[in-house]
């Protein structure tokens, strides 16, 4: 059977309704050629061969989106993507109550130490510490070892030692027993508030392990845990929170050592923290590698996530990751605990719309897409091609002010997440 004939209306209506698989948008000012201003000159016969093949184009486009939409009747609402910033946003009350939940008898800043360094604290460290410095002393085989004077620590001795730690992190010397060196270019009164053989024996002492059994998780993991439920107790993040990873340097042996070459520390132990836009840690996770209990084996990043933001959801939360951590799949799951999710984003992501994967971009131009869940991916190019995915921030252009004063138009997605 004959296809009939398409009339120029026609096509003009195609193109009104045609969803163009990318949605371009340029800086206010500048120069950009949509696709119908194309239709309209090569309406205008200047180049009739051009024309011809653009309808076509345009006719086989159709029928393709026709074709697809029939397959897609069972696909979920989530997974079709349309061109453009979303109409409505995504609004969600915050419901918490940012700042210090207990009540302070002063606001020194000893005061402020004092909530976190407490009583459980010295508890757990003075538990294990004394323990473990009277199984060294029962080993201490040599008739001068150091350790056949051991002498339970007490609180007042033991913040004593806390704060020659603190202080040394200050004063850089090259070895420990610097410190308590008696020439005059050495001297820092150090034995003033305790002897070198009582340091050292504390220091050799030193332990915060409750659970039985020579893992070496179990070592630290007191600890942590002591200090993420001081932390939930103590205080309250504000409305803006973060997920990254920690570094701590570590040259020894040690089965679940990670290495990472954007840090300063490139191999050592992986911490995962959730802090606050004023830079307070609020939980904190040790990484134990592929056997983690917790977190190892598949999803280890959603599972990640759903940890350290599992006192932290249904608030009302605005969450910034970045494209390590974010996906279209965990901007949903996070929407539905009433939790925004803002990042940058992997080009290969699962469940990424084709159009903003393919889309190939000229300098102060992007493409957006947005699904029934206004979640809106963009890909924007400055100086090279960056994604983005957010349930909270749409990506219109706004003006921004660098450093040294020069304006431009970026999208919002990017001026808040880089904020």
């Amino acid at each position: 059977m004959d296809q009939p004939s398409t009339s120029k209306q026609t096509i003009e209506d195609m193109l009104g309704a045609m969803a163009s698989p990318r949605e371009c948008i340029t800086v206010p000012g500048e120069f950009s050629l949509t696709d119908r201003d194309l239709f309209n000159i090569l309406d205008e016969g200047t180049y009739p061969e051009v024309y011809d093949e653009w309808i076509d184009i345009i006719e086989e486009e159709v029928v393709t989106t026709e074709v697809i939409d029939t397959q897609q009747a069972g696909v979920e609402a989530s997974s079709i993507w349309i061109p453009g910033n979303p109409t409505e946003l995504n609004t969600f009350l915050f419901t918490g109550n940012p700042g210090i939940k207990q009540a302070m008898s002063g606001r020194q800043p000893i005061d402020y130490f004092n909530l976190v360094f407490n009583m459980d604290f010295y508890t757990l460290l003075l538990t294990c510490t004394n323990r473990n410095g009277e199984i060294i002393k029962r080993n201490a085989s040599g008739p001068h070892a150091r350790f056949r004077r051991w002498q339970p620590v007490t609180i007042e001795e033991f913040k004593v030692f806390l704060g020659l730690i603190m202080l040394m992190g200050v004063i850089k010397l090259n070895r420990l027993s610097d410190y308590w060196k008696k020439h005059y270019l050495f001297d820092l009164t150090f034995t003033k508030y305790m002897s070198r053989n009582r340091f050292f024996m504390i220091l050799r002492a030193l332990n915060v392990q409750m659970e039985a059994g020579n893992q070496s998780l179990n070592k630290v993991k007191a600890l942590i845990d002591l200090f993420n439920k001081t932390m939930e107790d103590l205080y309250y993040p504000a409305r803006e929170v973060t997920i990254d990873e920690s570094m701590i340097l570590w040259t020894g042996r040690l089965h679940f050592r990670q290495y990472l070459k954007n840090k300063v520390h490139k191999y050592g132990i992986k911490l995962y923290m959730l802090a606050e836009k004023h830079g307070i840690c609020m939980k904190i996770h040790l990484y134990a590698g592929s056997q983690d209990q917790v977190v190892g084996g598949k999803d280890h990043v959603k599972k990640v996530m759903r940890v350290l933001m599992s006192n932290y959801v249904h608030k009302g939360h605005s969450l910034y990751v970045d494209n390590y951590y974010s996906s279209v799949g965990m901007a949903e799951e996070f929407l539905n605990k009433n939790t925004y999710i803002t990042g940058t984003l992997q080009f290969n992501r699962k469940g990424n719309p084709v159009q903003v994967i393919n889309a190939r971009l000229q300098p102060n131009e992007a493409c957006i897409m947005h699904n029934s869940n206004n979640v809106t991916v963009t890909k924007w190019r400055d100086k090279r091609e960056i994604s983005f995915v957010s349930t909270e921030h749409n990506s219109e252009y706004i003006q921004t002010q660098n450093k040294y004063g020069n304006i431009s138009f970026k999208p919002k997605v990017q001026v808040k997440y880089n904020k």
